[in-house]
């Protein structure tokens, strides 16, 4: 069993991420976590099919060609 603390650094996120995701209703990134008074605890199997390691912001937009050039008239 891993605390919120625990499996952010072992999912390479903040603490408040994995809170966030344990508020959700039924929670189901975490379908076995229970929680005792305000601390929650997460078993092992419960990391076991989640991406490790995620990468910060927005994915980048596929490169595109651009055809032509500028269009304004002279």
């Amino acid at each position: 069993m891993f605390t919120t603390a625990e499996v952010a650094k072992i999912l390479g996120v903040k603490p408040a991420s994995i809170r966030v995701w344990l508020s959700k209703e039924g929670h189901p990134r975490f379908p076995n976590a229970v929680r005792f008074g305000h601390v929650w605890q997460i078993p092992e199997s419960d990391l076991a099919g989640l991406p490790r390691g995620r990468k910060r912001g927005r994915p980048k937009k596929a490169a595109t060609k651009k055809v032509g050039g500028d269009r304004r008239e002279k």
